[in-house]
């Protein structure tokens, strides 16, 4: 998240907030879906707002940004590595932030406001950790063609998850004292193997079947980005059998 801000007031501090968007592929590579493509990505976005999304809308969380309509959806016409269905644009991307009206969220407000008040670097440094701890980012990578090890440059941990093919958690460590160390939780469905090795020094690729652009969804990493005490009790909660079926193969 980016430390910058100097709004006083938490709902400011959220909105400074950053959310990492992967870059799209080049205009000229990519173009509107295809009945069969727009339907396999509609199966999966509503399995994931159905099952992991709604939840939490439920409770204390409401959106503070996306997700995108799947209206904006474009696909790539040239990929490297040669893989099925490929999105160019309109990405799943969903950011939460804790409802300030209710009484966890006006627990935090008080909370960052005393803070604040303290004037410290210690105090500016605990109102950004009350921030991280009160947002959840879900990300949807589809097609993934690798297992990228070492895990995204920090230290990835097995998770024991009912449902998913493959679960597991990397963590960030901080990069100075106002930015904390930071956890991406990865739920994965698809033909990955439970014993790939999380550590070793290299790219482990996905097996795919079908021939590269057609319109095909073998594997998917639901991602929750926040703190790992903060999504931890969302993957104990969620039904992760549900999205068995999200997939088009």
């Amino acid at each position: 998240m980016t430390r910058h801000c100097t709004a006083g007031l938490l709902a400011a501090l959220l909105a400074c907030a950053g959310v990492a968007r992967a870059a799209p592929v080049r205009g000229e590579q990519c173009r509107p879906p295809t009945p069969p493509e727009r339907a396999a990505f509609l199966k999966l976005h509503e399995a994931v707002r159905d099952v992991v999304e709604a939840p939490l809308l439920a409770g204390d969380w409401q959106v503070q940004l996306g997700p995108l309509s799947i209206d904006d959806l474009t696909i790539a016409t040239k990929v490297t590595p040669a893989r099925p269905l490929t999105i160019c644009s309109g990405r799943f991307e969903v950011r939460l932030r804790v409802d300030p009206a209710s009484r966890r969220g006006k627990e935090l407000q008080r909370l960052a406001e005393v803070y604040q008040a303290e004037g410290t670097g210690e105090g500016v440094s605990r109102m950004f950790q009350i921030v991280d701890q009160e947002r959840i980012t879900i990300r949807l990578a589809t097609n993934v063609p690798y297992l990228r090890t070492p895990i995204h440059g920090g230290k990835a941990e097995r998770l024991d998850v009912a449902g998913p093919d493959l679960a597991y958690r990397v963590r960030f460590e901080a990069s100075d004292e106002l930015n904390g160390e930071r956890d991406a939780t990865y739920l994965c469905y698809g033909n990955w193997q439970k014993t790939l090795p999380l550590q070793s020094h290299r790219d482990v690729p996905f097996p795919f079947v079908h021939t590269p652009l057609t319109p095909f969804i073998e594997n998917m990493c639901v991602i929750l980005e926040g703190p790992a005490e903060v999504t931890d009790p969302v993957v104990k909660s969620t039904d992760w059998n549900r999205l068995k079926g999200a997939l088009t193969r």
